[in-house]
């Protein structure tokens, strides 16, 4: 969003989603330090041969970090198990397992943590039991193919590195990662806000929201569809910053974020939707407090910061999630804005579209003069203050509710267009962001649609 001509324009990104008592209290944070023994540092195995048939040096790691560029997390008191030879990892993650016996071939490869570090169940609410815990894990199955006592092959190859001696890494799924960024909340749960990260590598996503001091998230989900949840529910994150929605503003206090790792100019891998919305529906069953329409996305709610450049307005995570994700699969579940299905009075905003069908309300346009859609039209009265009212009403801060179409009222008639034409059904130029902050009868009628579900007021 940089590089307009726009006075107001503002950042596109913001990394401090903090709390406002928080930005204030701690104006430079530093950032937390990485949790869990590195398997480099630890002791290593004493027999290994440089061929790797005598024994095989095997790495257990937190593979939600791989690709963060930081050093690996070792997983200790994991069972890992090679066809019939079996051993335990160290303090560090590393294990020795000696496969000369081992038949040329296939052979399954289970890695299992020890008691303390399992639950069942997925990543969602009730996981974990206790919150002090610092890791829960995931069990791992796969296999390896040896030839001459070495592995020459593994499966699956994204999660099992075989090394040029045969030594192996293994990437052992977490479920919960005990994060340090969250305060205890003021107010009841009564929102889900769904992000995107902005990035394609969710090793850098999990380490920037574990670590990074300034940001937190109740759950990560990756491409491949794998929950990471970091935070209790019960407990504030730092992911809406400066937010409002339907009257409440820093949304941090009050909602739940999930996170997916994803770029605008990418479409969404259906794992990872199909995860979202399942996590979605997890959380909306154990919270029914939540009402289904508060299933937002953080470019619905966010502000500008507050005192770098007024007026406040929305805008500041536009495409966040984008117009890429699929608002409609939830929508399906009942779950978000649903448009309900009746046609509206032609008569709504004025009039306007009575009398200009193919008509476009646009800045500039103000109800005091009877400007509506650049030119004077005297026999149409309210149609912006009726717009303003009602984004305002189905949530967006559109305020004073002044009739002048504005920047503040073009962002949330934005922020409402790249919502709903979101999937497919998307439109315009731009396939991540298909809105334009500008009414015409398609979006009016949308609009009118929505709120009946929200407010529960006939059309009008």
């Amino acid at each position: 969003m940089s590089g307009t001509s726009d006075p107001w324009e503002i950042e596109e990104f913001e990394l401090d989603e903090r709390s406002e008592n928080m930005q204030m209290r701690f104006p430079h944070p530093e950032p937390f330090p990485q949790f869990g023994p590195d398997p480099a540092a630890g002791p290593q195995p004493s027999h290994l041969e440089t061929d790797g048939r005598a024994g095989h040096k095997v790495v257990v790691a937190n593979r939600a970090l791989f690709g963060s560029g930081k050093r690996l997390e070792g997983v200790p008191d994991c069972a890992v198990v090679i066809g019939t030879v079996q051993a335990t990892t160290n303090a560090h993650g590393n294990a020795t397992l000696d496969l000369s016996a081992l038949t040329d071939g296939h052979h399954g490869l289970s890695v299992t943590p020890s008691p303390a570090q399992m639950q069942d169940g997925p990543p969602g609410p009730g996981l974990p039991t206790d919150p002090n815990v610092e890791r829960i894990w995931d069990t791992f199955l796969g296999s390896v193919e040896l030839a001459g006592g070495r592995v020459v092959a593994a499966d699956p190859p994204e999660w099992i590195d075989y090394l040029v001696h045969g030594h192996i890494r293994i990437g052992l799924k977490p479920k919960w990662m005990r994060c340090r960024g969250f305060e205890k909340r003021p107010h009841p749960i009564d929102t889900i806000v769904i992000h995107h990260t902005g990035d394609t590598n969710p090793g850098k996503d999990a380490y920037w929201f574990l670590y990074g001091g300034v940001v937190s998230v109740h759950y990560l989900v990756a491409p491949d569809g794998g929950i990471y949840k970091m935070i209790a529910e019960d407990k504030l994150a730092w992911h809406a910053g400066r937010s409002y929605w339907l009257g409440r503003e820093e949304l941090n206090a009050s909602s739940i974020g999930i996170e997916m790792t994803h770029a605008t100019g990418d479409e969404y891998q259906g794992a990872q939707v199909d995860a979202t919305v399942a996590l979605v529906e997890r959380l909306l069953e154990a919270h029914p407090e939540i009402p289904r329409e508060r299933v937002v996305g953080h470019s619905d709610v966010a502000l500008n910061a507050r005192n770098k450049r007024p007026p406040t307005l929305h805008g500041r995570k536009s495409t966040d999630p984008g117009s890429a994700f699929p608002w409609e699969r939830l929508e399906a579940k009942g779950i978000g804005l649903i448009a309900k299905a009746e046609t509206p009075d032609p008569q709504i905003y004025g009039g306007y579209f009575a009398l200009v069908s193919d008509g476009v309300l646009h800045r500039g346009d103000n109800d005091a003069t009877h400007t509506y859609g650049g030119e004077r039209l005297p026999s149409v009265s309210g149609a912006v203050e009726e717009l303003q009212r009602d984004l305002s009403e189905i949530g967006y801060y559109c305020e004073p509710f002044d009739g002048i179409f504005g920047l503040i009222t073009a962002r949330a008639l934005q922020m409402f267009e790249q919502h709903y034409y979101s999937g497919s059904r998307r439109t315009g130029p731009d396939p991540w962001n298909s809105g334009d902050g500008r009414l015409e009868w398609r979006t009016a009628e949308l609009i009118k649609s929505v709120k009946i579900n929200v407010v529960g007021t006939s059309i009008a």
